[in-house]
């Protein structure tokens, strides 16, 4: 079981700013789940055409980032399935259906070959994604990295505003 105690003492901690509690949701998410190379926070716009990160943890380099987009046009049947399943967890996203479209603009620059996503809501409406990503093809996710996950975006979305970073994000 994810102890999920120290995240949830820096999402309610008033003394934090939202970057310290957004590179903590991420940090944490790396630590529970040992394949993932990078994790990353991503917020939907209003209508869900597009998503943007707003934060980026590199387990290798240690670097805290943010930064990107990625468009319904060209991830349509990735937003719909992790929409409408809350999670994937995909292996192969180089041939996989869902995110093929998404290699050459966003998976391949970044040299990731497989992904475990989790959706994060407010008012059981999806309005983010907490993404763990790999450099090398993970042969299967670890039952316990899909529950941790799973925890952490549902921990993440009781605590987190998503809707002022919507707004942000327009």
């Amino acid at each position: 079981m994810v102890d999920l105690f120290q995240l949830n003492l820096a999402l309610t901690n008033p003394g934090l700013s939202h970057i310290e509690k957004l590179q903590k949701i991420v940090h944490t998410a790396a630590e529970h789940v040992p394949q993932a190379d990078v994790v990353s926070l991503w917020v939907a716009n209003e209508n869900t055409s597009s998503i943007v990160c707003i934060a980026k943890f590199d387990k290798h380099t240690g670097a805290y980032s943010d930064g990107g987009v990625i468009g319904q046009d060209t991830a349509q049947a990735y937003f719909s399935a992790l929409f409408s399943h809350d999670f994937l967890a995909i292996e192969d996203v180089r041939h996989h259906p869902f995110t093929k479209h998404m290699v050459a603009g966003y998976f391949e620059p970044c040299g990731f070959y497989s992904l475990l996503d989790y959706v994060l809501h407010d008012n059981f409406e999806p309005r983010g994604m907490l993404c763990c990503e790999s450099r090398t093809q993970v042969p299967q996710w670890q039952d316990q990295e899909k529950a941790a996950l799973k925890r952490i975006a549902n921990m993440s979305s009781l605590f987190f505003d998503l809707p002022t970073y919507q707004r942000a994000v327009g």
